[in-house]
């Protein structure tokens, strides 16, 4: 066959490489005995090094912090990434590959197949163009077999992908000639697909196409650079053989194999292509043969070795429907992708906006925001999954927020899942921790979040097969903001997917007790720092905050002193944690000081960061009590008014006060000679905390919307380290030059 594929495949592969992992920087070892032999034959100390060297040294350490703070990044612990990972060719020898492969300690032996173990099914593609969507599926079928614990192999149904990513019913559709290799496995990702026996390579009808339930889709994957054009193709090659090992097959687009032009001998099945002609075809990795001898091509390579592959052109073909292809064929694995791991979705229910398919006819955005609403069908569904036919040319991004629990757009019944880079045409989302919904229906809003709508492409959904295409409505809202009127969408809509699967609580666990324990006649019970490890009935478990979950509590009487048990309930199963009430009388000191006490006008007040130190003398009990507790108020803050505050902390009747600055750049200096130091085994606590998901509700930048996600930032909290840091170096060098002369 002759997929003519290739030009859109270049733009679509290309158009992500703003999702490239950074490269790790490559350290370097220091041999402590050369240095001690180079020292030892100078015998007088040099106070003139160590007056220069030292100053030197301290400002490079403290330029190096500087330029690390000097960037703010944000980390969305809330889920496992669909589809993201996409290496670029210096990643080849980085820490990403090596741990993800374990290059250094994996035995790569000369020669390997999955067929060997596994019965890999060899199909025939016909007369339609559908080889990408065959070793797409390899990839998705194979990864099963290896990673599922039951070497079970599920042989997808090429024929439902077909229809899924195009709309016509007989000749010569979409998929063949604009579909490339990433958005047919982000279709994988996004809808998933039946077996091949529930959707035979036969002609169907739409109600067959919409009767047939997806049995296997992929969670994750990961795409490889122009190994063909690679300066690492050697080193590439470990790669793909440890992936293949490990994973399953690799997709790999060439010119297609043909006896005629030389580049593929019929009789030992041989490939080597040695021209410059365009990729039109592709085919499944599933092992290789280091000693292949380069004598069994008709165009012979200068070496040995070759991969086998098995091609989607029937049994009768090759050797039983597999070929050799050499290492150093042209124009072969230009941007191979695989699998990393695949879940049943038989084991999930389908919610799908999309009650048709998607259309290869793209639409560009015009507003921000975009939501549906979706049935929750049973009791105790947990959103797992989800998948939508939205993307971007230029590797913006979007926020995924969900309601769950009505089916209603209110910002203030929103959680933000995700801030997802885009990949071309679909994408997916598979949560880490599936969340529960409440209601019988539930909410999922995407906001574009590009610089401009420019690059922004979409998915149209289409009810009907055919050329004239008719387009989903009615079901589709669109804002320009989340605060706007939504309106619902005429003549376009995007497929969306949400898989959720039925579980419940079987037992909860206090992993991490509320951070106030100790409280003084009156107080109000106080949940904040709380996390629980709950196990849910598919064996699964999530580290979740207590102040994020629906808990009741009991055993707490706010008049009774003494040590007192607290029982916490969730979905009707308990844990228990102890506290202490007290009529002492106590003092208050500060144990940190808020991170952010600059702020521009209009902005809410932040004291993210600040605790109290609460002493009970007679008793000797001392607590730590964060700003944000419940028992804690703060006055005095005004963010309407420009200039210098003192704001006031009361708690337990006790009051210490600490300013803030109202109307200058929230980037700007914040540090403050005062803030108490913490001392390192609250903080690593803290720091612990911090990567937990999720954690107490959090405000999501310039929406207002809530979130359940823990956020780790890092940003430019102190700018004085690059000052000085220069002051010291010239300082170092100014103190040399005056012992020099003298």
């Amino acid at each position: 066959m002759q997929n003519k594929h290739h030009s859109a495949s270049r733009f679509r592969v290309q158009s992500q490489n703003t999702k490239l992992f950074n490269r790790v920087a490559q350290g370097y070892a220091w041999d402590a005995d050369d240095d001690l032999r180079g020292r030892t034959a100078k015998r007088n100390f040099d106070f003139r090094r160590l007056t220069f060297g030292l100053p030197i040294l301290a400002g490079i350490a403290i330029l190096g912090v500087s330029l690390k703070n000097s960037f703010a990044t944000t980390t969305y612990t809330a889920r496992q990434d669909s589809g993201s990972s996409i290496l670029k060719d210096a990643d080849y020898n980085s820490e990403k590959v090596e741990s993800l492969y374990g290059l250094s300690s994996t035995t790569i032996p000369a020669s390997f197949s999955l067929a060997d173990s596994l019965t890999i099914p060899v199909e025939n593609q016909g007369s339609l163009d559908l080889c990408v969507l065959f070793a797409t599926n390899k990839a998705a079928e194979t990864n099963y077999a290896l990673t599922s614990g039951t070497s079970t192999y599920l042989n997808l149904s090429e024929r439902y992908l077909d229809y899924y990513m195009s709309t016509e019913v007989t000749g010569s559709r979409a998929v063949a000639s604009s579909v490339a290799n990433r958005p047919a496995l982000t279709a994988l990702e996004t809808k998933g697909s039946p077996l091949e026996t529930s959707f035979d390579f036969s002609d169907h009808t739409i109600a067959e196409f919409n009767a047939a339930a997806p049995a296997l889709r992929v969670t994750d994957s990961i795409a490889f650079p122009n190994i063909s054009n690679s300066s690492h193709k050697s080193e590439w090659y470990q790669v793909l053989k440890a992936h293949i090992m490990k994973y399953g097959a690799i997709t790999a687009d060439l010119v297609a194999p043909d006896s005629t032009t030389g580049n593929y001998n019929t009789t030992t099945f041989a490939y080597n292509y040695v021209g410059t002609g365009s990729q039109d075809h592709d085919v499944a990795i599933i092992g290789w043969d280091d000693n292949y001898a380069a004598s069994n091509f008709t165009n012979a390579p200068s070496t040995n070795g070759a991969f086998i592959a098995v091609n989607s052109w029937g049994s009768s073909w090759g050797n039983n429907g597999l070929f050799y292809i050499s290492y150093e064929s042209a124009q072969f694995l230009s941007y191979p992708f695989g699998v990393l791991s695949t879940a049943q979705a038989s084991d999930s229910t389908t919610v799908s906006h999309d009650k048709y398919l998607f259309s290869e006819d793209y639409v560009q955005l015009t507003n921000n925001f975009y939501g549906v609403i979706l049935d929750v069908d049973g009791e105790n569904q947990y959103l797992s999954h989800i998948g939508f036919g939205l993307g971007s040319q230029n590797g913006a991004t979007a926020n995924i927020y969900l309601n769950p629990t009505a089916g209603t757009f209110d910002a203030d019944s929103l959680i933000l899942l995700e801030q997802k880079p885009l990949d071309y045409s679909q994408n997916a989302l598979t949560l880490d921790h599936p969340i529960h919904l409440t209601g019988d229906k539930f909410a999922l809003v995407f906001e574009y979040t590009g610089e401009d709508l420019t690059h922004s492409v979409a998915n149209r959904s289409v009810d009907t097969f055919g050329t004239t295409n008719t387009y989903l409505t009615g079901s589709m809202y669109t804002a320009d903001s989340l605060a706007s009127t939504w309106d619902v969408i005429d003549n376009f809509q995007f497929p969306v997917v949400a898989y959720t699967t039925t579980r419940s609580v079987t037992d909860i666990a206090i992993t991490t007790a509320p951070t106030q324990t100790v409280y003084s006649v009156g107080q109000s019970l106080d949940l904040s720092g709380m996390m629980l490890t709950i196990t849910y009935s598919d064996g699964t478990t999530s580290r979740v905050s207590a102040s994020s979950l629906d808990v009741a509590t009991s055993g707490y009487d706010p008049v009774r002193t003494g040590v007192q048990t607290i029982t916490v309930n969730f979905e009707g199963k308990t844990d228990t944690f102890n506290i202490t009430v007290t009529d002492a009388e106590a003092t208050i000191a500060w144990k940190t000081l808020p991170t952010r006490r600059t702020f521009q006008i209009g902005e809410d007040l932040n004291v993210s960061g600040g605790s109290i130190t609460v002493t009970y003398a007679d008793e000797e009990l001392e607590t730590v009590v964060p700003l944000a507790s419940s028992n804690i108020s703060i006055t005095g803050y005004d963010k309407t008014t420009a200039g210098s505050q003192t704001l006031t902390v009361t708690y337990l009747d006790k009051t210490l006060t600490y300013d803030v600055v109202v109307g200058s750049d929230p980037d700007s200096d914040n540090a403050d000679e005062t803030t108490p130091a913490s001392d390192s085994s609250d903080m690593s606590s803290a720091d612990e905390e911090a990567d937990k998901f999720p954690d107490d509700k959090i405000s999501a930048p310039d929406t207002g919307v809530f979130s359940h996600v823990t956020v780790t930032t890092s940003a430019a909290t102190d700018n004085l380290f690059l000052p000085i840091s220069i002051i010291l170096v010239f300082g170092g060098l100014l103190t040399y030059d005056l012992i020099r002369r003298h």
